[in-house]
């Protein structure tokens, strides 16, 4: 009977032995999900983090796309009072020289 106890105490120290082995590799595994967890929160942070870059700058762009538009509007409006302004400079010119020549002559 001792050595058939005797056996049965080391079989469940063996026993012991392993599920103290499987406690420390499912700790060891849990710990790296629990890194892979966090990387993954970190990672998904990022994506949206550079989401949010990425509309800030499209936002940008349509402004500054506004923005040359209403420039080029503006250019054209310059140029057309521009040569509206030469016309009537020419027309100016030629009723100076007009009333002038009308003075001279009377």
């Amino acid at each position: 009977i001792q050595e058939e106890t005797g056996k049965t105490v080391t079989s469940i120290s063996d026993i012991a032995s392993v599920i103290t082995r499987i406690t420390d590799m499912t700790n060891t595994i849990s710990d790296a999900v629990q890194q892979q967890s966090e990387a993954t929160d970190e990672i998904a942070q990022n994506v949206e983090q550079a989401a949010i870059g990425t509309q800030e700058v499209s936002s940008n762009i349509e402004r500054v796309s506004g923005t040359v538009s209403e420039t080029d509007q503006a250019a054209h409006l310059v140029l057309a009072v521009a040569d509206e302004l030469g016309g009537l400079s020419v027309d100016l010119r030629t009723e100076v020289d007009k009333f002038l020549s009308d003075i001279r002559a009377s």
